[in-house]
């Protein structure tokens, strides 16, 4: 094999200080106290900066798009081994699902103490649909709704690699190849960018509606700038030993895709007020203000 099929890439730094950054914004959003139930920063320039910290959660999400998509890029235009959508989605499955599995059902237990407890509740945890309620979205374990959102993540980029694989690689030009597998990804931010637009100025949805801002459709842009940069990595772009601003430049150009659609105006300006009042995320948000 040449070398781009053998090179890997460190990012664990990256995650590991988006996690950091992460930990930090929910150790602040949960820190109201008073009568007022105010931010110790409230008011300043400080409190707006860590309120909106929460975007490097969807570095996460890039992050995903990068990494899975880029052994699918390899194969489509041959320069690695064939990636079958069955052991694909079985390596997902084995390294999310117990460990899932396991914290719903004791959190559910806790919060269900007497039977037959909120049965629908643990029916949409249990089978990653959550996300597509607004009562239920952050309910029993609000950072859950990640996983659900990424589990179909999952589904998406397994047909997508097993089509790519089918139809795509037999092509001779790999410089129509590539050109589809450009197109492909861009075709979901455009779709998702879309569904937002809709969102906001034919729909108007509140930003209460967690389910329309935080379902699949919502985070696809971010996800699909991964994909792009995974297609770019395997057709032999460069960044160097680490793509030193790839999820940086990633994440900011899905944050600006948000404001370009309108919902810095409607429901992006307000997400640090969405994640502060996703209540069943948290029990201190629960306590009476």
């Amino acid at each position: 094999m040449t070398e781009p099929t053998q090179r890997k890439f460190d990012l664990e730094g990256y995650r590991a200080l988006a996690a950091l950054v992460v930990i930090i914004f929910h150790a602040y959003q949960h820190n109201r106290y008073g009568a007022d139930w105010t931010w110790p920063l409230q008011g300043t320039l400080w409190h707006d900066v860590l309120m909106n910290a929460d975007m490097l959660v969807d570095m996460f999400f890039i992050l995903s798009g990068f990494l899975l998509g880029l052994p699918y890029a390899k194969a489509v235009l041959g320069v690695g081994k064939p990636r079958p959508a069955r052991a694909f989605l079985l390596r997902r499955a084995v390294r999310l699902i117990p460990l899932y599995m396991i914290v719903v059902l004791v959190v559910w237990s806790i919060s269900n103490p007497v039977l037959p407890g909120d049965w629908r509740d643990l029916l949409l945890h249990l089978t990653f649909t959550h996300v597509w309620s607004d009562e239920k979205i952050f309910y029993t374990d609000g950072p859950a709704w990640t996983l659900g959102v990424e589990a179909h993540f999952y589904l998406l980029l397994a047909l997508l690699g097993s089509l790519g694989q089918r139809y795509l690689a037999p092509v001779a030009s790999r410089r129509e190849r590539i050109a589809v597998m450009v197109a492909v990804p861009s075709g979901l931010i455009a779709v998702s960018l879309l569904y937002k637009c809709w969102a906001v100025y034919v729909r108007g949805f509140p930003v209460e509606s967690w389910s329309i801002w935080f379902n699949p459709v919502a985070k696809l842009d971010i996800f699909a700038v991964g994909l792009l940069l995974a297609v770019a990595s395997a057709a032999g772009v460069r960044w160097g030993p680490t793509p030193p601003c790839a999820p940086w430049s990633g994440s900011a150009a899905a944050r600006s895709s948000q404001w370009a659609c309108g919902c810095g105006t409607r429901t992006c300006r307000t997400r640090s007020a969405t994640r502060s009042s996703a209540r069943a995320s948290c029990c201190s948000s629960r306590r009476p203000r």
